[in-house]
């Protein structure tokens, strides 16, 4: 064969150089020679012996004749597992959620350095969760519902070469949030909040914002907001997983007005409501309420890229890889935060002599200029890869 490919466990290949001896001569010894022993190592009776994934050459040389044979060793998968962001294996399982919350899955791949494709196409049952990147958003809803969330990745089937697609479901239970309704019941005074919708990251600075709180008697009314004759009665959160509501200030005088500030904090990316009530003296029990839309985000810091089956080293502030040609191996791409909302913006490229192919990196010509960049937006880290012969 000009060209042939092995699985990484497979047995060994046999695959003899066939020579007529010219007439009247006595044939030479047939001797096996393999480029890279890392990826295919032969034995002088022609067996090919599969040891690492790559591409490499054997060939056979009897006297001044030669044959050559391209060999490229692969590894198909075999399973997928989705994964929480607790590192639990989920597939099958039912995970709970609350309207508005924000969920990090991803898959793992078995064996590890599978040479298939590494792109995973998720789906979802129902449009009260949605799911983009492995990321999994429960929308807000007004009873209990239900829906089944699936990762699909493309393989080959080993036995036949033909595509394969592979999958994984997880049962993802969604429980509502009550979000009541801004009102004024009480006409005697009003409400208002300095902001209606905020915005909040996950990043020290930008993680909690001061929302103000203004009172103030109705136009035909004498109350008074110094001698405590309207109260804000409570400052809350629909869902402490997402944002956390501090202790609201004393109302400080304003005029007539009175004004109140209270602190929310983002705890993890999601959407949730600040729900304020007040009240006046005069009201009985009725009640004023206002709301703060707050949607929480992750926005990535930094994105790195460290060992997988390839070593990553650091030298000063440089990291290196060094690769023998034909080679293929995978590294991991990791964002601070690990679960950020900016995971669908993650590319993985090579150049200078490296290709990145199905997640995987292919060392492609002898050099000691290529990089591997790893981009998420603008935040970027380049690897600088030696392949040598």
């Amino acid at each position: 064969k000009a060209k042939l490919t092995m699985q990484k466990d497979d047995e060994p290949y046999a695959d003899p150089v066939i020579a007529m001896p010219a007439a009247g001569k006595e044939l030479p010894q047939i001797y096996y020679v393999t480029e890279n022993r890392d990826i295919v190592a032969v034995d002088q009776s022609g067996n090919f012996y599969p040891m690492g994934l790559g591409e490499t050459t054997v060939t056979a040389y009897c006297g001044k004749k030669k044959a050559s044979c391209k060999v490229s060793v692969v590894c198909h998968t075999g399973s997928i597992s989705v994964i929480s962001e607790d590192s639990e294996d989920i597939g099958g399982k039912t995970v709970d959620m609350k309207g508005g919350e924000i969920a990090f899955l991803s898959v793992s791949f078995d064996p590890y350095d599978t040479t298939d494709s590494r792109a995973v196409a998720w789906s979802s049952n129902s449009k009260s969760v949605t799911v983009k990147n492995g990321i999994v958003t429960a929308k807000e809803v007004s009873a209990e519902t239900s829906a089944d969330i699936t990762a699909t990745v493309n393989a080959v089937d080993p036995a036949n070469g033909s595509s394969v697609k592979l999958s994984q479901t997880v049962h993802v239970r969604v429980s509502p949030v009550i979000v009541p309704k801004a009102q004024t019941t009480d006409k005697t005074h009003t409400l208002s909040l300095g902001k209606k919708t905020l915005k909040l990251t996950t990043t020290d600075g930008k993680d909690s914002a001061d929302l103000k709180i203004t009172v103030a008697p109705g136009k035909k009314q004498k109350l008074s907001v110094e001698e405590g004759e309207i109260e804000i009665i409570s400052c809350e959160s629909t869902n402490d997983r997402v944002i956390t509501v501090g202790d609201h200030s004393a109302l400080a005088p304003s005029g007539k007005k009175g004004v109140s500030t209270v602190t929310v904090s983002a705890m993890n990316p999601g959407t949730a409501y600040v729900i304020v009530r007040s009240r006046s003296v005069i009201s009985g029990e009725k009640e004023n309420v206002q709301r703060c839309k707050i949607t929480v985000t992750s926005p990535a810091n930094a994105v790195s890229v460290e060992s997988g089956t390839l070593n990553v080293a650091e030298s000063g502030s440089r990291k290196t890889i060094t690769m023998r040609k034909g080679m293929r191996g995978v590294v991991e791409v990791e964002l601070d935060p690990e679960f950020s909302t900016d995971l669908g913006k993650v590319k993985l490229t090579g150049s200078g002599g490296i290709t990145v192919k199905n997640g995987m990196v292919f060392a492609k010509k002898v050099t000691g200029k290529a990089k591997l960049i790893a981009k998420c937006g603008k935040k970027k880290e380049t690897v600088y890869v030696t392949v040598t012969k």
